[in-house]
């Protein structure tokens, strides 16, 4: 019906269906009851009414015109009349539940029909008559009209005594309902300040009706009291000291757990709402300013009558720790999985909050994850309000602070979590990046598919915001993961293609005073060097390159010296030009100097960094020495002299082994054919190996 029901203006839907009669079918179904059956009773759900409430605000609104919508009032009104034309009971029954079950829909119309004359006073005698059956359906009627009204009225103002009267009741079933309407009393506070008479709870009551609650709600036998058990403790658990009492026996509370995961597989979304608030108060997951506006009136009417105990030592962070601690261990992490596939993206928040409050609790966060927390968080995470999407993302960091990412996010989840957790960075205002910055460093060491993941993600440029704050926790966790990132030639490559300025400030944080700023820059600038030629080239652009490499090759700790000679050692096997210019400087001194320091760790790798400077020097010789040689072969016309000479350089370009040695050389002299000819002829006389040297295959 809600499908086809907005095809007003083509087929005049909504007239149809109320002319054929549909509307009344449907007040047929509104006031059936699952608790009183009889033989023309139709089968129904504990979702029946609900889905017929939404509905007939669906029709309402559907309906334009003043004629229509009169005519749709007036069925209404027949069906109400000829159901009073009876004086038997199940038909009064029938009509209050027909009125809740309006005002959870088109309000307007149960407005209507509750203030005609004589209604009001037919509904408060029922609740007179000692009948359970009557008493629970006139409770529920005034507390669907004190959820749903936004101003007191007559009806609801006499319904305070009756609900004061209802949970003197010795049926705990109608105790529960009367509760849960006291508790919302407090919206009309102004208005029906002079209807209480009685003390509703006198000290140590909310203790006692929890557990009557707790009873209730582990009886499998009784699904409608379970319901109305769970509606009872999401108020109730406000009181401090009703949550220690419900915690106090691990085994009853696993039992409680067990029955609302039970009740979250109902798909029953007033119950899904209570059963997630429930669990809200027991790990207090919310601060007082971000209170849910119905747990802020129960909380304001609670405090005001003094029956509930919120702050003092219970509420302290032992104390929440342990409720926390107690629920994770009870299996409530099964009871968010089932309750995170609704599609109210309110109460997916509020699951969130539980989960994030868990997962605070270092020892509980591996329950979470063994009991298939992580996908469900991730679709919080991914899903949801703002709020809910922060606190599941915050649960995520949580878990991959003190878990192997491997373990904490196993399978696919581990790629996914990328997005979630980098969303959840917020250069401008955050206590969480440092946290959230050392996750990602933890997932992007695991291998270079997670690297790759993290790249394509184009985090670079928020991750380097954090390089520029003061705080230097964020500057070393940011530092850090840009290190691990470009630990991957390819994204090396990339990351200095991106913005080759990066570089420059590289060499300025490789002088930071933070030792650890200082080894992570020094070490992205080790890997670019090593990736990159162009890299090598663009050290010189900042006006300190000299000053920050003095730095690095004199620092007291072995581990930056290491990372500064390497990058020397990439820079002298890098162009030409770059190694002449380094050459110019004292750094040369600085690696003989730690070559023959007996007590400096990186000793030999300086005395490599001198090694690879000679060569170059060697290297240099060479080259003046074949330019020479050519020239004057052509100068004097003497070719079989140029092509012996060919075969002997070749020789000993091959002994070297260097790659770009022998490239320059084919460049000289010109054939690459002529070229292997001659090495191949030398290779066979000299070693007996007709194989060209390692590498020279590729040559273009």
């Amino acid at each position: 019906i809600m499908r086809n029901i907005h095809c007003v203006t083509a087929l005049n839907w909504v007239e149809r269906f109320v002319e054929l009669r549909g509307l009344q079918k449907l007040m047929e179904v509104a006031s059936e009851m699952e608790e009183y059956k009889c033989e023309s009773s139709m089968d129904i759900t504990f979702s029946t009414r609900a889905i017929i409430s939404v509905c007939l605000a669906e029709i309402y609104k559907n309906v334009y015109y003043d004629a229509a919508k009169e005519k749709f009032t007036n069925t209404i009104n027949e069906f109400i009349k000829d159901k009073l034309l009876s004086p038997s009971t199940e038909s009064k029954v029938r009509v209050v539940v027909v009125l809740t079950t309006l005002i959870f829909g088109p309000i307007e119309i149960a407005d209507a029909i509750i203030f005609k004359e004589g209604m009001v006073e037919m509904i408060l005698a029922m609740a007179e008559t000692d009948d359970v059956l009557q008493e629970k359906v006139v409770c529920e009627c005034i507390v669907a009209a004190m959820t749903k009204y936004k101003e007191a009225n007559v009806f609801i103002c006499r319904g305070v005594n009756i609900l004061e009267k209802l949970y003197q009741s010795e049926d705990d079933s109608i105790r529960v309902r009367a509760l849960v309407g006291l508790c919302k009393l407090n919206r009309f506070e102004a208005s029906t300040r002079g209807c209480t008479t009685i003390e509703l709870f006198p000290r140590g009551a909310t203790k006692e009706l929890a557990m009557v609650c707790n009873r209730f709600l582990i009886n499998p036998t009784k699904e409608d009291m379970r319901k109305w058990a769970i509606k009872g403790l999401s108020y109730l658990t406000s009181d401090t000291e009703v949550k220690e009492k419900l915690i106090e026996d691990q085994r009853s509370f696993k039992r409680v757990v067990q029955a609302m995961i039970e009740l979250a597989k109902t798909n029953d979304q007033s119950v899904l709402y209570a059963v997630v608030t429930t669990l809200v108060n027991l790990c207090n997951a919310y601060d007082d300013e971000e209170l849910i506006p119905e747990m802020k009136e129960l909380l304001t009417f609670a405090l005001s009558r003094r029956f509930l105990v919120r702050h003092g030592k219970l509420n302290s962070i032992k104390f929440v720790s342990n409720r926390r601690c107690a629920l994770a261990k009870a299996g409530v992490t099964s009871a968010l999985v089932n309750l995170a596939k609704t599609d109210s993206k309110n109460c997916k928040e509020l699951i969130a909050r539980v989960f994030n409050a868990i997962c605070s609790v270092e020892e509980s966060r591996e329950m979470v994850v063994e009991q298939g927390g992580t996908k469900a968080l991730l679709s919080l995470a991914l899903d949801g309000t703002d709020n809910g999407k922060k606190e599941a993302s915050q649960a995520l960091v949580r878990l991959g602070l003190t878990i192997r990412p491997e373990v904490a996010f196993p399978g696919q989840i581990i790629m996914d979590v990328i997005r979630p957790i980098m969303n959840f960075l917020n250069p401008e205002c955050s206590i969480w990046d440092h946290a959230t910055l050392l996750v990602l460093c933890k997932l992007a060491s695991v291998n270079d598919n997670m690297r790759e993941h993290i790249f394509k993600e184009e985090v670079f440029q928020k991750i380097e915001g954090f390089l520029y704050k003061e705080d230097h926790n964020l500057r070393c966790a940011s530092i850090t993961l840009i290190n691990i990132l470009v630990s991957n030639r390819e994204f090396a490559i990339q990351y200095f293609k991106q913005d080759n300025s990066r570089v420059k400030y590289l060499m300025l944080l490789c002088k930071d005073e933070n030792q650890n700023v200082s080894r992570s820059a020094a070490s992205a600038l080790a890997w670019l060097t090593a990736a990159n030629e162009e890299a090598c080239k663009k050290v010189f652009d900042s006006n300190t390159w000299l000053e920050s490499l003095r730095f690095l090759l004199i620092n007291p700790y072995c581990d930056i010296r290491e990372r500064g000679i390497i990058i020397v050692i990439n820079m002298m096997r890098s162009a030409i030009d770059v190694a002449a210019k380094l050459m110019e400087t004292d750094i040369m001194e600085l690696l003989r100097a730690l070559s023959k320091n007996d007590t400096v760790q990186n000793k030999e790798l300086a005395f490599i960094a001198l090694e690879v400077a000679a060569e170059r020097e060697r290297r240099e010789a060479l080259l003046n020495m074949i330019r020479l040689g050519c020239d004057k072969a052509r100068r004097s016309g003497q070719l079989d002299l140029l092509k012996i000479m060919q075969s002997e350089y070749m020789a000993k370009c091959w002994s070297r082994n260097t790659t770009e040695l022998s490239s320059t050389v084919i460049a000289m002299f010109g054939s690459l054919r002529e070229v292997r000819y001659f090495i191949r002829l030398h290779a066979v006389s000299c070693t007996g190996r007709g194989s060209l040297p390692t590498g020279w295959n590729n040559q273009p």
